[in-house]
C-alpha cells in the first residue's frame, strides 16, 4: 500500500482527481481498485489505507516500531479526520494483522461484502464512478 501511495505521489495531480470516497467508504474503493477498477481517488484511497494501517499498528504498542516509523515518515502529514466508516477499514487491517487473513477473508470477517455480481461493468453518477456495495447494519442503524 505504501509503495502504491509513493508511486501515486510521484505523478502530478489531475484536475479530475477526487479527494473523497467514491463508493460508500474507502474500503469499498480499495476493493474496487483490487478488482481492477480505475478510480479517480486512488491516491487518497492508498493514503487513507496507510493511515488506517498506522492506527492499527499504534494500537499494538511497541511491537511494530520500525514499520510505524516508516509509515509516519513516508506519509509526512497529519492524519485526516476520521470518517464514519473508517472503523471498517481499521477492523479490516486488524483482521489482516492479527489473524493473517487474505483481503477477501478480512472483508468477510468485518461483515463487509463487495461481490462481483453486485458490481456493474461500469457506471457513473455525475463525474464519479460507482459500484454497488453491501455494508453491515449496526445495531444503532436498525
Amino acid at each position: 500500500m505504501l509503495g502504491l501511495l509513493s508511486y501515486k505521489r510521484l505523478l502530478p495531480y489531475a484536475s479530475s482527481e477526487s479527494t473523497r470516497a467514491i463508493n460508500s467508504c474507502y474500503l469499498a474503493d480499495l476493493c474496487a481498485i483490487i478488482n481492477g477498477r480505475t478510480l479517480s481517488n486512488a491516491r487518497i484511497v492508498f493514503e487513507r489505507m496507510c493511515f488506517s494501517f498506522l492506527r492499527v499498528l499504534n494500537a499494538l504498542n511497541d511491537e511494530c516500531k520500525d514499520i510505524i516509523q516508516l509509515l509516519t515518515t513516508t506519509l509526512a502529514k497529519r492524519a485526516p479526520l476520521l470518517e464514519r466508516l473508517d472503523k471498517l477499514t481499521d477492523q479490516y487491517w486488524a483482521q489482516r494483522i492479527k489473524k493473517e487473513l487474505t483481503h477477501e477473508d478480512s472483508c468477510e470477517e468485518v461483515g463487509f461484502s463487495l461481490t462481483e455480481d453486485a458490481m456493474p461493468e461500469s457506471g457513473t453518477n455525475g463525474e464519479m464512478d460507482w459500484v454497488m456495495v453491501t455494508l453491515p447494519h449496526t445495531q444503532s442503524e436498525t
